[in-house]
C-alpha cells in the first residue's frame, strides 16, 4: 500500500501521449489519458516490433499483452541517430537529440579532451583505451561530465517539483543526490587502485548494480553482480531492485527500469532478439505487476510506459557487411583509441556499428572532398 505520506506528495499528471521523454523505438501505455498517477517507465534495451508481433502471436506475453490490451500500442515511433544505446537512453533521459545533449555516440572524438572516447563497447575497447580511462568514462564521465549541463535529465527535472523518483540501473542516472560509488574489487585491482573511490549524482532513489544500492534489505544475488555479469548492469538486477522499490512503505512517484540483457544477445545471435529474450523480459514484467494487490490494481496507481531505445538489422555475412574505412583512408594518419593526448594527427575514425564518424583533426584544401570521393567509390564496388 502507499503511505499517505506518499498520497500528499505532488502526483505526476500523465496526458496523452505519455511523458515528452518516451521518444524511444515505440511505446505502450497501459492507462487512459489524462490521470494523476505515478509513472513505470521501462526501457528495454534493442526491442524490435517484430519480436513482440512473432512472440504475441504464439502466446507468450502475457505481461506485455495484458498491457497492450489496456493501453495503446504505437510502432510508428523511430529512434534517435545514431542508434547506439548511450546516445538513444539519453535522449530518453533528458528529451533532447544528441547534439543538445553532447552524447553523440558510443564511440566519439572529444575536441576538447583530445582523445576518442568509449564508453567500453568490448573488451577489446577497454584494454586499448585502458582499464582506468574506461572506467572514469561509463561509470562516472558519461553521466557527469559529458552528459550537457545545458540539459536537464527527467530526475532532476522532477524532482526540484517535489516529486520523488527512483531509478533501477538505469544507463543515464544523472539526478540530484550525491552518493558514494562502491567501486568494484576487480577494477580496484586492474588499476592498482587509482580508482578506487567516487562521487555520483543520481535520483532519490537509486540502483545501480555494484556502484551503488539503496540503503536497506535490498538482497541481491553475489553471483547476479560480478563482473562477467556487468558489474551487477543485467536484467536479474534491475527487476530485483524495482521490485523492491515498489515493496516499500513510500513508493517513489517515477520509476525507471533498464532492461539491458536484449542488447548483447541481439547483436550476437539474434537481431529480432524474440526468444528467450524477450519471453524473459516479460517475466521480468510480470514480476513488477505482481507487486499490486492485482494486475488491474497497477494500472490503478501508475502509469506503464515501455519504450525500446532502438533496434538491430540482420546484416549479411562476410565481406560485404563491413566497409574498412581505416585502410580506405590509410595515406592520412589517424587516431588511435587509448592516445591521451591525440597529437599531430590527421583524422580520428570512430565506428559505431553501422555509423561512423570521421573527425578532421588537420584540415587540409581538398581533403574533404578526397576522403568523400574514396568512401563513395567504395560504396559503388560492393552494390
Amino acid at each position: 500500500m502507499v503511505s499517505n505520506e506518499t498520497k500528499n506528495r505532488p502526483r505526476l499528471w500523465v496526458d496523452f501521449p505519455p511523458l515528452a521523454y518516451a521518444k524511444g523505438e515505440f511505446y505502450f501505455v497501459g492507462v487512459m489519458p489524462l490521470a494523476s498517477k505515478g509513472v513505470i517507465y521501462i526501457v528495454i534495451d534493442s526491442f524490435h516490433p517484430r519480436a513482440l508481433r512473432h512472440c504475441r502471436e504464439k502466446g507468450k506475453l502475457p505481461a506485455l499483452s495484458f498491457l497492450i490490451e489496456r493501453g495503446h500500442l504505437d510502432e510508428s515511433c523511430i529512434s534517435i541517430f545514431p542508434t547506439v544505446t548511450p546516445s538513444c537512453t539519453s535522449t530518453l533521459a533528458t528529451g533532447d537529440h544528441p547534439a543538445q545533449h553532447g552524447i553523440p555516440g558510443m564511440v566519439w572524438y572529444h575536441r576538447g579532451e583530445r582523445r576518442i572516447i568509449c564508453y567500453g563497447a568490448n573488451w577489446l575497447s577497454i584494454l586499448k583505451s585502458g582499464v582506468y580511462q574506461s572506467s572514469m568514462d561509463f561509470f562516472f564521465n558519461l553521466n557527469h561530465k559529458h552528459l550537457g549541463w545545458d540539459v536537464r535529465t527527467i530526475y532532476e527535472d522532477l524532482e526540484s517539483q517535489g516529486i520523488t523518483t527512483a531509478a533501477a540501473n538505469p544507463f543515464i542516472y544523472r539526478g540530484n543526490d550525491e552518493y558514494d560509488a562502491k567501486i568494484p574489487l576487480s577494477i580496484k585491482l586492474t588499476t592498482l587502485f587509482e580508482l578506487d573511490k567516487g562521487k555520483i549524482h543520481g535520483p532519490k532513489k537509486l540502483c545501480l548494480g555494484q556502484l551503488h544500492q539503496p540503503p536497506g534489505n535490498l538482497d541481491l544475488v553475489t553471483e547476479d553482480v560480478r563482473y562477467w555479469k556487468n558489474f551487477g548492469i543485467n536484467d536479474k538486477v534491475s527487476v530485483a531492485a524495482a521490485t523492491w522499490f515498489l515493496q516499500q512503505d513510500e513508493r517513489p512517484d517515477l520509476l525507471t527500469i533498464y532492461f539491458p540483457d536484449t542488447d548483447s544477445v541481439a547483436h550476437s545471435e539474434n537481431a529480432d532478439c524474440c526468444e528467450p529474450c524477450l519471453t524473459n523480459v516479460d517475466k521480468h514484467l510480470s514480476k513488477i505487476l505482481d507487486c499490486f494487490d492485482s494486475w488491474e490494481q497497477a494500472l490503478e496507481e501508475y502509469v506503464f510506459v515501455l519504450v525500446g531505445d532502438h533496434a538491430q538489422s540482420t546484416l549479411e555475412k562476410g565481406k560485404r557487411a563491413f566497409i574498412k574505412i581505416p585502410e580506405i583512408l590509410k595515406q592520412y594518419s589517424q587516431a588511435r583509441l587509448g592516445e591521451n593526448p591525440v597529437e599531430g594527427k590527421d583524422i580520428a575514425i570512430c565506428s559505431n556499428a553501422r555509423t561512423a564518424y570521421i573527425y578532421i583533426l588537420q584540415h587540409r584544401q581538398g581533403m574533404r572532398k578526397d576522403i568523400m570521393k574514396k568512401l563513395l567509390a567504395e560504396l559503388i564496388s560492393i552494390r
